[in-house]
């Protein structure tokens, strides 16, 4: 292969990068796990906890590698004040790292897709649980009909077949696709 092949096609898998990021940059993380019912009030608590996860994971793990013990033993002692509210934590820490805000927004992009990748293959593990304990016969209500069990297995066995077909197109980054794919299925908590 000559190098002008070789750069097209690496031009080509960066820009499919860049549009697989793209677009799940510009989802929303609620209809990627199919949790749109949440209150906004929900919402907003689950991603302040993910932010907070993502700079905990940034101050353990990133930041050590990016400074040197003067400016970690600086951001130390910043970190003991009282007043110290977080933006001025990350003004601080972008004295040492100027583009902290950069690395924390690709960490934020990486644990989306980690935890959606997680909650749908979760999700997709208990319904083939429940497609076992159906086929089994064990249902939770041992009054149900043979009909209503047959229902329910068929209903079980469709929603996880559609959640496994939403999460590859995500593992492949086609993050609209998978969206679609799941309006037409109802999770629940």
């Amino acid at each position: 292969m000559d190098n002008d092949t070789n750069q097209t096609d690496n031009t080509a898998a960066n820009d499919m990068k860049v549009e697989q990021i793209t677009a799940l940059v510009n989802a929303d993380f609620f209809e990627l796990v199919g949790l749109t019912d949440l209150t906004e009030e929900e919402k907003d608590g689950r991603l302040r906890e993910m932010e907070q996860n993502i700079f905990v994971d940034f101050m353990q793990n990133d930041l050590p590698a990016l400074t040197d013990e003067r400016q970690q033993a600086e951001l130390d002692e910043f970190l003991k004040r009282d007043d110290a509210k977080p933006e001025d934590v990350m003004a601080k820490i972008s004295e040492f790292v100027p583009d902290v805000e950069d690395i924390i927004f690709a960490k934020s992009i990486e644990m989306k897709r980690a935890v959606i990748l997680e909650y749908l293959g979760t999700r997709a593990l208990i319904m083939k649980e429940q497609k076992r304990l159906l086929e089994n016969r064990q249902s939770p209500n041992p009054n149900q009909s043979l009909q209503e069990k047959v229902n329910n297995l068929e209903r079980v066995e469709h929603d996880r077949a559609l959640l496994e077909q939403a999460l590859d197109l995500y593992k492949d980054g086609k993050w609209s696709e998978g969206v679609e794919i799941l309006k037409g299925l109802i999770l629940k908590k």
